[in-house]
């Protein structure tokens, strides 16, 4: 009896290890964001103060105002945590940041892009629709061709700071108690993702990000990644976070604004994760 009670133990063990390998070769690779994105980031998740056992380190570099708008460029630098070993530096240097003075809100993404097709707005698959008795659904998220999770994202402009996502029905849900209002619109054609947000805050002042009032002038980002397997060396690229860069704000009667312009250029770095070597790059052409 003892005997066949250690062998039926043996071939759970084994069957499990089994299927783990074949799980193994299909890991969700990581989508990292940009380095001057994650830098932000690392600033939201970590802030620093005396409760934290940091100094902020800030340096003041020039200040725009117009009427009641106002804009403090300064340069930032975030100890907390440490800089990991393959931690990128952004344009500005690793672990600075450039606070203030303009604005972004970037993508960080779970599965697939939520604005672009097959992402989390875009699935033909709810939740719902899933069955015991049927894998093809769960085959296919297992494969990365569905996205049943949101992404995040996180704004910063004028001082201020935080996090949001986008439920299945496209209204927007903040992650803090921040009293704004965020909108978004659709590049044309619409496959090509977002264009446009804006973000309205407690004053009646608004902030549009990606694309200017009247749709005439993009800065926005569309990131990439390829993976090489360090297994068989094999290939594969995928979509990675996107970037809108704060391009106007205007006051709640519109008589003042501040304008942003940018110089994009496209960078590049390289990590290792998950078995993988991840080219990260940009694209700055603009839907």
């Amino acid at each position: 009896m003892l005997i066949r009670f250690l062998s039926v133990i043996t071939l759970v063990f084994l069957t499990a290890a089994r299927t783990f390998s074949q799980f193994q070769d299909k890991v969700p690779q990581i989508k990292p964001v940009p380095p001057d994105a994650a830098s932000l980031f690392k600033t939201l998740e970590r802030p620093i103060g005396n409760f934290t056992g940091t100094v902020p380190v800030n340096f003041p570099l020039f200040s725009l105002k117009s009427g009641t708008l106002s804009a403090d460029l300064s340069l930032s630098y975030n100890s907390t945590g440490g800089i990991k070993v393959e931690e990128a530096a952004g344009s500005v240097g690793l672990g600075f940041s450039l606070a203030d003075g303009g604005g972004r809100i970037t993508q960080m993404i779970n599965g697939k892009p939520d604005d672009l097709t097959g992402g989390f707005l875009n699935a033909a698959v709810q939740p719902s629709d899933f069955s015991c008795t049927n894998t093809t659904h769960l085959n296919s998220v297992y494969e990365n061709q569905l996205d049943l999770e949101p992404d995040q994202y996180m704004y910063s402009f004028n001082g201020r700071s935080g996090k949001f996502f986008l439920k299945e029905d496209g209204s927007v849900v903040l992650m803090d108690n921040a009293s704004i209002k965020i909108e978004y619109s659709y590049a044309s054609p619409s496959s090509n993702g977002i264009r446009q947000w804006i973000i309205t805050d407690e004053e009646g002042n608004k902030y549009y990000f990606g694309s200017n009032k009247a749709k005439t002038i993009d800065y926005k980002i569309r990131n990439g990644c390829e993976y090489t397997s360090l297994t068989n060396g094999s290939t594969s690229g995928s979509t990675a976070s996107a970037s809108w860069f704060l391009t106007e704000a205007y006051d709640m009667n519109e008589t003042n604004s501040l304008k942003f312009t940018y110089q994009l250029a496209n960078t590049g770095f390289v990590s290792y994760s998950g078995g993988f070597m991840v080219l990260y790059f940009n694209n700055t052409s603009c839907a």
